[in-house]
C-alpha cells in the first residue's frame, strides 16, 4: 500500500520511468519507506493492470528500450482513496502511513484533506489516551520513565495542533 501511494503521488507531479520513481521515493521519503526496483516494478505492473497508471514505450536514442509511466484518471481517485483509507493495525506499520499522509496532505483537494486530517487526528488520539493508559498500568513500576512519557504526551499533542490548524486551511 506505501508503495503504490507513493508512486502515485509522484506520477500525479510528473510521468516517469521506473529509475526517476525510485529516485524520488528516495528523496522524498527515505525517513519512512524505501523501495528497492524489485519492490517498485510488480507494484507498477499491478497499477498497470488496473488501470491506474499508462505505459509509453519507446527506444532511446543509443537504442535502450524505455517506459514512462503516468497517472490515470481512475490512478488519481484511487490516490485519493488510498490517502483516506484507515491507517493499518500494525502499529509500527500505521505510524509509518501516518506520517507519510501527512507529507501528502498538500497534495490534496479540500473534502478529502478534512477526510485525511480527520482520520490522523483520531489516530493520534488513540495514540495519546494509550499513552495515557500505559502509564495508569505502569505508575507502580519504578524503571518507568515518567519524562519520556510526558515527551510523548507533549509530542502527540503537538501533531494533534498542527492537524487542527491543518484543517483551518
Amino acid at each position: 500500500m506505501i508503495t503504490e501511494l507513493l508512486i502515485l503521488f509522484i506520477l500525479i507531479n510528473q510521468a516517469s520511468t521506473i529509475y526517476k520513481i525510485k529516485k524520488n521515493i528516495d528523496l522524498q521519503f527515505f525517513l519512512f519507506h524505501s523501495a528497492s526496483m524489485g519492490t517498485i516494478y510488480p507494484v507498477l505492473q499491478k497499477l498497470y493492470s488496473s488501470g491506474y497508471v499508462a505505459v509509453k514505450k519507446s527506444m532511446s536514442s543509443r537504442g535502450q528500450k524505455s517506459s514512462v509511466y503516468s497517472i490515470t484518471g481512475k490512478g488519481k481517485k484511487y490516490f485519493e482513496e488510498l490517502l483516506i483509507q484507515d491507517l493499518p493495525e500494525n502499529p509500527s506499520l500505521s505510524a509509518q502511513v501516518a506520517k507519510i499522509k501527512i507529507l501528502l496532505l498538500p497534495q490534496l483537494e479540500k473534502s478529502h484533506k478534512i477526510a485525511v486530517i480527520n482520520l490522523l487526528k483520531n489516530y493520534c488520539q488513540n495514540r495519546f489516551l494509550d499513552l495515557k493508559n500505559y502509564q495508569e498500568d505502569n505508575k507502580e513500576n519504578k524503571n518507568l520513565n515518567i519524562n519520556y512519557i510526558k515527551f510523548l504526551a507533549n509530542a502527540i499533542s503537538e501533531e494533534i495542533n498542527w492537524l487542527k490548524f491543518q484543517e483551518l486551511n
